[in-house]
């Protein structure tokens, strides 16, 4: 994929630079319809937790001011217009993602439980999601919690809540099972820091001529496949599906298809 990206960035002028998990806190992300779920296993969470867990950041020869990093697949993005921010009550400045929504997911569960298990009153700021189509996504993200007897409530109102869900449990437990599995004490501190700091995605912009369902096809096209089903929900949920319909009735009905082949899934 990374290397798909390149190509078409020396085509388009779209640019790909490297930014910390830290440089993404003060970020909008809105999710449109089109997308996927969030799918992600547990073997996938642990094993991200794995890999920043047993990098070491290094000075970089010559440049004594840098360290080397560990670096994630690409998150893709373009700034949303204006239109879509109106329509679903969106202020200041968003991006529409357009590829890497499951990293993103996963990155913010991660701060989610650092905020609420490792820290006080001094938490990380955590960027923020809005979702074209999954009611009340936002809400249930913003109020997961670890109950106190290490247990997570796991959701069953649709299959989306269920996987996120279940991934912060994940993340509990690749803690709580640490010390067993490495033979050394866990250092929260130490993995916080290498996850904000150092660890990196590839932030891949277009510019906003770009046809972000068009590009979202590309982009999976050497991904694992979309299933006939969810590329059925692509096609229900695309523009083209109501273009006799007023913008509002539109987007009740693109709301109304998502919730019954939620319900379906």
């Amino acid at each position: 994929m990374v290397e798909t990206l390149y190509n078409m960035a020396d085509k388009t002028r779209n640019d790909l630079v490297l930014k910390s998990i830290n440089e993404l806190l003060d970020k909008k992300f809105f999710v449109p319809g089109y997308q996927r779920g969030y799918r992600w296993t547990n073997q996938q969470v642990e094993q991200l937790l794995d890999d920043i867990d047993a990098f070491t950041p290094r000075e970089i020869p010559g440049k004594p001011n840098e360290k080397s990093f560990y670096c994630l697949q690409p998150v893709v993005v373009k700034v949303l217009n204006d239109e879509v921010q109106q329509k679903n009550n969106l202020n200041g400045e968003w991006f529409e993602v357009i590829d890497g929504q499951q990293r993103l997911t996963t990155i913010y569960l991660i701060l989610q439980y650092i905020n609420q298990k490792w820290l006080g009153e001094d938490k990380i700021q955590q960027f923020k999601m809005a979702y074209e189509t999954r009611d009340n996504c936002v809400e249930f993200l913003s109020g997961l919690k670890v109950n106190a007897d290490n247990t997570v409530d796991i959701d069953k109102t649709n299959i989306d809540f269920f996987h996120i869900s279940k991934s912060l449990l994940a993340i509990r437990e690749w803690q709580l099972s640490y010390e067993t599995r490495n033979k050394r004490p866990f250092n929260s501190a130490n993995f916080q820091s290498k996850f904000i700091e150092y660890s990196k995605i590839i932030w891949y912009q277009v510019t906003p001529e770009e046809k972000s369902k068009a590009l979202f096809e590309r982009l999976n096209l050497g991904k694992i496949p979309l299933t006939n089903a969810e590329l059925t929900k692509a096609l229900f949920l695309s523009s083209d599906s109501f273009k006799s319909y007023s913008q509002e009735e539109k987007r009740i009905k693109q709301i109304e298809i998502a919730r019954l082949w939620d319900e379906i899934e």
